[in-house]
């Protein structure tokens, strides 16, 4: 390949970042510094050979075709945006694009400067997938997160199931109003008092309140939060969480009625028993003095 001359010359070789110059028509690779050649592990020959197309996945092609349509119209440098590219090993990277027009060796061409973002993307990627499983779980546990910071609260985060346990659609605002709201009527003076509290005097809180859905159905909610502080001992910021214990509580309401229940038999059983010993002793009475008198005055009595 031609060597590029000054003034870029300098920036292209020396440029730690993969750079090539390509033919704006056919796309043919006119020059590649040594970065490249590094990266992505063919020689300045085989890229001699190639163009755009070749270390592109076949399914981007149609996408590229357009974007190069656009970039032909730009007189300036040009982000091209996030692509994929194929390593001579068959490896696929991320790269992000940014382009100049350029004349080189009588070709109207683009510089191109490449900076391989995949461990980013991969790393984005295991994020979303986390996030997607602790979105699941809370959902599945019925427990939904929350943080706040800055002054007072000045700042709030909530997860989705949040949303979901107060009733508050998605994109609309879940604040204390929201919250307090959304609580049962018997139960918001006392958590107002608590979330004004909190605010004036920053501490942990453990507490459970029902939220009142708008089919008239009641759910309970353990709600509980933890106050962090700065290396000065300054509150910074509270987390916590909400978990809707609906189920629980009604096992546990169950679970007591069966004690009573059992309770109640035990003792029924025990006056039962209590009854049929103290009835035992005149029974037995009355049967012995009905046996004599039939045995002495049996064929002596009549009807009347």
């Amino acid at each position: 390949m031609e060597k590029l001359e000054n003034p870029l010359k300098v920036l292209f070789e020396a440029n730690p970042l993969p750079m090539w110059i390509f033919d704006s028509k056919t796309l043919q690779f006119l020059a590649v510094n040594e970065s490249a050649i590094l990266h992505y592990g063919y020689s300045h020959q085989e890229f001699s050979k190639m163009t755009l197309l070749d270390i592109r996945p076949s399914e981007d092609i149609p996408c590229l075709t357009k974007t190069l349509a656009k970039v032909a119209r730009h007189k300036g440098v040009m982000d091209s945006g996030e692509w994929r590219h194929v390593r001579r090993d068959g490896s696929m990277i991320y790269v992000e694009v940014a382009s100049q027009p350029v004349r080189y060796a009588g070709h109207n061409a683009r510089l191109s400067m490449l900076n391989d973002v995949t461990e980013r993307k991969i790393t984005e990627a295991a994020l979303r997938s986390s996030e997607a499983r602790l979105k699941e779980a809370q959902e599945v546990a019925g427990l939904g997160s929350w943080e706040c910071y800055g002054e007072k609260g000045g700042g709030s985060v909530f997860s989705e199931e949040m949303y979901r346990i107060f009733g508050v659609p998605p994109g609309e605002e879940l604040d204390h109003n929201a919250m307090i709201n959304a609580m049962h009527p018997d139960d918001r003076e006392r958590m107002r008092a608590l979330l004004e509290g909190i605010e004036l005097d920053p501490h942990d809180f453990d507490t459970v309140f029902r939220v009142l859905k708008p089919d008239g159905s009641i759910r309970y909610v353990h709600a509980q939060g933890h106050l962090f502080h700065d290396g000065a001992g300054k509150p910074c910021k509270m987390t916590g969480t909400a978990q809707d214990i609906t189920d629980r509580v009604k096992a546990e309401e169950v679970r007591l009625r069966n004690a009573q229940l059992e309770a109640a038999n035990r003792e029924l059983e025990a006056f039962s028993y209590s009854v049929s010993h103290d009835l035992r002793s005149p029974l037995r009475s009355i049967d012995a003095f009905g046996k004599l008198l039939r045995e002495e005055y049996g064929n002596r009595l009549d009807e009347n």
